[in-house]
């Protein structure tokens, strides 16, 4: 995973603790425009902005850039490893990834057999 996949995660997950896209984006001291071209992989968070969203949040030098920093952040705001919650991973990734066509396709089929084979064997 780059950098810019990183990053672009570790926002997804932060702005997960805001009521609004557009509240994370005044909070971090982000264009809301820039923070949805980022969001989208239209462009890159640089070193600059990253480190001024940093600041502006409070958190820890180097922390949207960390890959196992931010895991998993809670409603209050406070940020703890993953715990073991496959499900919204899964959700953060596709929101990160661009997928072929085919590959969303067959990911759409794959999570449909799932979900009826868990519906199946559930008591």
């Amino acid at each position: 995973m780059d950098i810019s996949a990183i990053r672009r995660a570790n926002l997804l997950r932060l702005a997960a603790t805001y009521p609004t896209k557009t509240a994370f984006a005044q909070a971090a001291g982000i264009d809301i425009s820039l923070l949805y071209k980022i969001l989208h992989g239209q462009k890159n968070m640089g070193n600059a902005l990253a480190k001024r969203a940093e600041s502006t949040l409070n958190l820890t030098s180097g922390s949207i850039s960390t890959l196992d920093y931010v895991q998993n952040v809670h409603k209050n705001g406070t940020i703890t490893p993953d715990q073991q919650d496959p499900q919204r991973a899964l959700m953060e990734l596709l929101a990160v990834s661009a997928l072929s066509r085919e590959d969303a396709r067959l990911l759409l089929h794959l999570a449909l057999r799932l979900k009826l084979d868990d519906s199946c064997t559930a008591p």
